[in-house]
């Protein structure tokens, strides 16, 4: 079974009445010769499927997760604010930490920083 594809079904020849939007329903139906009550017969529809294709849109591919993902950190704001975040992650490492407690205190901007950028992503590829 060949269908037409979008582009060649402008190529195909359809009868089409005249500013139908002027016409009662009983002369568009008697136009195209269809029951108003029962609508096209079984053959009919499988006539028009025929020589027609299907009454949709052709798909969109979708792209692919990684793409969508790369694609938010895209943004000068963005850039700028993992700059931040790998300069801050590089001061805390070279940082003096007298306790244990300051060595993960230090750490903290930098990891907020990232999980901002990351929930920004995540909105924004389910967007």
């Amino acid at each position: 079974m060949h269908r037409p594809s979008m582009a060649h079904r402008s190529s195909v020849s359809m009868i089409v009445i005249d500013y139908p939007w002027t016409k009662t329903k009983e002369d568009v139906a008697a136009f195209y010769n269809v029951e108003e009550i029962k609508g096209l017969s079984e053959e009919r529809v499988k006539r028009d499927l025929e020589r027609y294709g299907p009454n949709e849109l052709p798909a969109e591919e979708g792209k692919p997760l990684w793409k969508l993902i790369l694609e938010q950190f895209d943004d000068l704001l963005v850039k700028i604010l993992l700059a931040a975040a790998c300069i801050s992650f590089v001061l805390a490492l070279f940082e003096e930490h007298k306790e244990e407690d300051s060595l993960v205190a230090a750490f903290v901007e930098p990891l907020v920083i990232l999980l901002i950028l990351i929930a920004n992503a995540a909105v924004g590829v389910w967007q």
